[in-house]
């Protein structure tokens, strides 16, 4: 496997995971990631955020919040046993219908 700095490869343009974040195209969960074990830093895309991950109107009295909502996804990675640091990059795919 060939490193960003290789030869064989000539980057014309970067776009950092810090920037992603800044212009909003990122949504850094990480202080959530960390107490449930992850290691590494995560960021999930906006529209998850939004429409999975923040409970809609009206259910925060039916046991529904972010924090708890949030398990979900965090799930996925303690069942796939990631928490070692040793990944660059996880994507994983949420099997959730969203209305």
């Amino acid at each position: 496997m060939h490193g960003l700095d290789d030869s064989l490869f000539n980057v014309i343009f970067s776009y950092t995971r810090k920037q992603a974040i800044e212009d909003g195209n990122l949504i850094d969960i990480t202080e959530q990631a960390k107490e449930t074990g992850f290691k590494v830093p995560v960021a999930v895309p906006p529209n998850l955020y939004e429409r999975y991950i923040t409970p809609p109107k009206g259910f925060e009295g039916e046991g529904q919040s972010t924090t708890g909502r949030l398990q979900d996804p965090f799930c996925y990675g303690d069942a796939m046993d990631l928490f070692d640091g040793s990944a660059k990059r996880l994507v994983f795919f949420f099997p959730y219908f969203i209305n």
